[in-house]
């Protein structure tokens, strides 16, 4: 590329200069093969096309991500070790609202 500082113009002028191999490609088939052929060429094997999986997709990365659906759970069979307080008070309030608290009568020992 080359630049020319005595243009007139505030730009200067360019020229550009050819570098490298140049090619003249030329079309040599101008018909397409009998529709067998073109339907033989043209067929994909099976094992070159994967099994779309439901719920599967790959993230940016390459990780394989997937969406597990699951039945809802039930608390009240929840076995822990030490269940915590928050799990206990939780509990409490429901059998409050199932069976509400009789009040208890003294019984005095004469």
């Amino acid at each position: 590329m080359k630049k020319d500082k005595s243009s007139s113009t505030p730009t200067p002028a360019v020229e550009l200069t050819n570098m490298g191999p140049s090619f003249d490609l030329v079309t040599r088939r101008t018909q397409f093969a009998s529709p067998d052929n073109f339907k033989q060429a043209c067929k994909k094997p099976v094992t070159a096309k994967p099994k779309k999986r439901k719920n599967v997709s790959m993230d940016v990365f390459g990780n394989k991500e997937g969406t597990v659906h699951m039945k809802p759970q039930d608390l009240s069979v929840l076995k822990t070790g030490a269940q915590t307080k928050s799990l206990r008070k939780a509990l409490h309030k429901d059998k409050e609202e199932q069976e509400p608290k009789a009040k208890k009568q003294k019984v005095s020992q004469d």
